[in-house]
């Protein structure tokens, strides 16, 4: 397998939104369902979380002219369907582009030591003397290297 795309952007992103209207599947019933859900299993770090990602994403777009905040409410809800219900968890995935994104560092999101962790683990910072697109070329490079070892 190239890594290249079956099919081009445009229509990827057509068959998306098309999708994504016959399922019902939008930005408002992602957030509904993940609060409603946190709220039911009192984790009150994902719902402090979802509302902090929510404003801090504000305004900003996806390469595709989808809101950015689609991104991490689509991960979140992809590990709650698999049964991964941490709070700690549910909470990083939610904020993890909050910090490379939003320009909050770790120490100010208002969440427990370990989800900042957490999203520290999860925040790419470009190398002293590199460039980001280097740096995500070697990183790429990388794991196609170790995927092939396997």
């Amino acid at each position: 397998m190239t890594g290249k795309p079956i099919i081009s952007p445009v229509v990827y992103h057509i068959f998306r939104e098309m999708m994504m209207e016959l399922s019902g599947y939008n930005i408002d019933r992602m957030y509904a369902h993940i609060h409603e859900f946190a709220v039911s299993r009192q984790m009150e770090q994902t719902v402090q979380a979802l509302s902090f990602a929510r404003k801090m994403h504000s305004g900003q777009y996806r390469k595709s002219g989808e809101e950015y905040i689609i991104h991490p409410l689509t991960m979140a809800c992809h590990a709650l369907s698999l049964g991964m219900a941490d709070d700690t968890l549910i909470s990083t995935i939610l904020l993890h582009d909050v910090c490379e994104d939003c320009g909050v560092s770790p120490q100010e999101l208002p969440v427990s030591p370990e989800v900042r962790r957490g999203v520290e683990l999860m925040t790419f910072t470009v190398l002293e003397g590199k460039q980001r697109m280097r740096q995500n070329a070697g990183i790429m490079t990388g794991l196609e290297r170790a995927r092939r070892r396997r």
